[in-house]
């Protein structure tokens, strides 16, 4: 996860791979069992989605999906808390 973060932050030649980047994190946050391990990074997640414009629609998914979610209210306390 450091490392998609530290793709789609800094700017690479090729757009393309820091929109691969952040589309895999998206899916990560579309299975279950890593849900806990990505509220961690909760925070970075919101500051990709106000910092570069060109991927918070996605950033706005994975926020979504991680805290929306019913089944999650548990982990969104746990997300928010730090817990």
């Amino acid at each position: 996860i450091d490392r998609l973060l530290k793709v789609i932050k800094m700017p690479h030649p090729v757009p393309e791979i820091c929109r691969k980047a952040a589309t895999i994190l998206e899916n990560l946050v579309l299975e279950p069992q890593n849900k806990p391990l990505l509220l961690s990074y909760e925070n970075a997640f919101a500051e990709m989605l106000f910092g570069d414009p060109r991927y918070s629609d996605i950033f706005a998914r994975i926020l979504y999906e991680l805290t929306s979610r019913s089944s999650n209210k548990v982990a969104s306390a746990c997300g928010i808390w730090g817990m």
